[in-house]
């Protein structure tokens, strides 16, 4: 019995500390990959809890530069970076994602194309 009150007692913090790391972010915006690391702080905007360099590895393992898949430097300074990957495949519902790193914030913002309608109140349209 006390040894069951104890492995409780251990388990408790085990689960409340693991549960934020077990919930995914949205895995799309807009059609668009997002990384499994990500949390949403606003209409096709991520933060990202992993560093700039296993996200750009992420991206360009996900989205490989070819034909429709263009990317770009947006800013090379000390302390800030920025990318931008242009999607100009047919019927696409994004144009681009920017990639921001910006001291130790790493964030994802997703472009929807031009032609998508905006999105209604109280619907999420970046989820499938």
């Amino acid at each position: 019995m006390k040894f069951r009150r104890i492995s409780a007692i251990l388990l408790i913090p085990l689960l409340l500390l693991a549960a934020p790391l077990a919930r995914a972010g949205d895995s799309e915006a807009y059609g668009a990959p997002l990384p499994p690391w990500n949390k949403k702080v606003g209409e096709g905007r991520y933060q990202v809890s992993s560093d700039w360099n296993n996200l750009l590895r992420w991206y360009r393992k996900k989205l490989p530069a070819g034909p429709t898949i263009k990317y770009r430097n947006i800013v090379n300074q000390p302390g800030i970076v920025a990318i931008h990957i242009e999607n100009t495949a047919g019927g696409r519902r994004w144009d681009g994602v920017n990639l921001y790193k910006s001291g130790n914030e790493v964030k994802v913002y997703v472009l929807p194309a031009a032609d998508l309608p905006p999105p209604a109140p109280g619907k999420k349209s970046d989820k499938k």
